[in-house]
């Protein structure tokens, strides 16, 4: 032990950093395998390759827009976009090229064709260089609204009675419950969602089912588990 000085000390370079702006933070991640007693972060023996500047990400009807804009760059290869369901687990969905090492700002979209309705999906971007280093960047989320409708089906999972309940909705309309093997187990016809709307399971089998309300611009469904 003792104080850290140019004979004892030994540079590790970090293989990714995870930085948050808002809070100021920036996490590294380094191989320390070997060991050590002490540890102190010099500057600037490994520099962010790029300076992210806002990351938007906007519902529109069928689709999800994602953009991004960096104030410069260095050494920049790319981005994987990243997406969730849960905010936990991400999967790479998508690459756009980046523009490598410029002082210059750079402006970057990407959209999201796969989406479903009245889903919250949750997006990152992680910035590859081209040493193969990565940043994330913070979680942004988005969610499109079916036809400007919110559907509500609750409990979930249910054992006698599910409600339902459609804000935006003026019109009655049908509602189907089809079963795991694809057979329409249940109708109600000229239901009022407006306000909530009873159906009883109970009669149904324990399992997951297709709960769809049939709207004049498009059918909207929900899958329950009934217990």
């Amino acid at each position: 032990t003792g104080p850290i000085n140019s004979g004892n000390a030994i540079a590790v370079t970090p293989v990714s950093a995870t930085e948050d702006a808002a809070a100021g933070v920036i996490a590294y991640t380094a191989d320390f395998t070997g060991g050590f007693s002490q540890f102190m972060l010099v500057s600037p023996t490994f520099t962010l390759p790029v300076g992210l500047v806002n990351f938007d990400v906007v519902a529109g009807k069928k689709t999800i827009d994602l953009s991004w804009k960096t104030a410069a760059e260095r050494n920049n290869k790319g981005f994987e976009i990243e997406r969730s369901t849960n905010g936990v687990d991400f999967v790479n969905i998508g690459w756009v090229g980046g523009a490598g090492t410029t002082n210059d700002p750079s402006f970057y979209r990407f959209t999201d064709n796969f989406v479903q309705p009245n889903t919250v999906y949750y997006y990152r971007l992680k910035q590859v260089d081209f040493d193969s280093r990565a940043t994330l960047s913070n979680t942004r989320q988005a969610k499109i609204v079916a036809n400007g409708i919110e559907i509500t089906v609750s409990p979930n999972p249910a054992r006698d009675q599910i409600k339902v309940f459609a804000a935006g909705i003026t019109q009655p309309t049908d509602i189907s419950l089809v079963n795991a093997k694809g057979q329409t187990v249940g109708k109600w016809q000229n239901a009022d969602i407006s306000s909530t709307y009873p159906i009883n399971v109970s009669r149904f089998a324990k399992g997951y089912y297709t709960l769809t309300i049939h709207l004049a611009d498009g059918d909207v469904s929900r899958q329950i588990l009934i217990q």
